[in-house]
């Protein structure tokens, strides 16, 4: 898991690049994140988005809106690359649902 030193690291308009010495232009968009406005570096990856959205992986699930009548796609808590578009949109929802239970167990 990220530590808050590492999501302060994550959100700096520069990275230093250690091993040529020598400073990288990081490019960042804004998103949302459950309609709350978020700016990201646009090559990131799912476990930062998770971090950036406040979604805890135990509990929701973070998806992708796409465009049209696609699906959405869910975005997995891991370290696989993601590039993100300026303005794209995300949303957090329970693991489980079970609309049909509630009220009704003994």
């Amino acid at each position: 898991m990220y530590s808050y030193c590492d999501i302060w690291q994550y959100s700096c308009k520069f990275a230093l690049n250690i091993s040529s010495y020598k400073f990288v232009i990081m490019e960042h968009v804004k998103i949302y994140i459950d309609r709350k406005e978020r700016v990201s570096p646009e090559h990131t990856d799912g476990a930062k988005l998770y971090i950036l959205g406040e979604v805890n992986p135990a509990t929701h699930d973070l998806w992708k809106e796409e465009k049209g009548k696609e699906d959405d796609k869910i975005v997995e808590n891991n370290e696989s690359p993601i590039h993100l578009k300026e303005w794209e949109h995300f949303y957090s929802s329970q693991k489980s649902l079970n609309p049909g239970s509630y009220g009704y167990c003994n």
